[in-house]
């Protein structure tokens, strides 16, 4: 039985469905993964490949309206858990993975620490 949960940005980004398959991990009955496209506007994949664009800054919106006809967002990895020691400590130990599988830090930089998503000031922003 799931207690209080509360969702947790990672930063972890995904270009491809290993977020898919991330969500399907079950850990423990008081954690679990989702995911959402990228707030930020900001790490894009082809539409018809595995390519990927990770800008610097977010785009204006007549940007992002060219972007879409090309690209996707990309994904970010949200855990849900008690509390953000948890939900950090999880994230951390993807990233590890993702480092081990594809030792890039350029296509895995480390990831900020875990941010509760109801204070998450971008996707509020961009989701209202």
């Amino acid at each position: 039985m799931k207690k209080n949960l509360t969702g947790y940005s990672t930063f972890n980004i995904f270009y491809d469905k290993q977020a898919e398959l991330i969500k399907n991990i079950e850990i423990d009955k008081n954690v679990f993964f989702d995911y959402r496209e990228d707030p930020s506007y900001m790490n894009w994949v082809k539409k018809d490949s595995n390519d990927f664009i990770m800008r610097q800054k977010p785009p204006i919106p007549k940007k992002i309206n060219e972007l879409l006809k090309e690209y996707n967002r990309a994904f970010e990895l949200i855990v849900y858990a008690e509390n953000d020691v948890i939900a950090q400590n999880i994230s951390n130990l993807i990233h590890g993975g993702r480092l081990l599988a594809y030792p890039s830090i350029y296509e895995n930089p480390n990831p900020k620490s875990v941010v509760d998503i109801k204070s998450d000031f971008i996707l509020n922003d961009n989701y209202k």
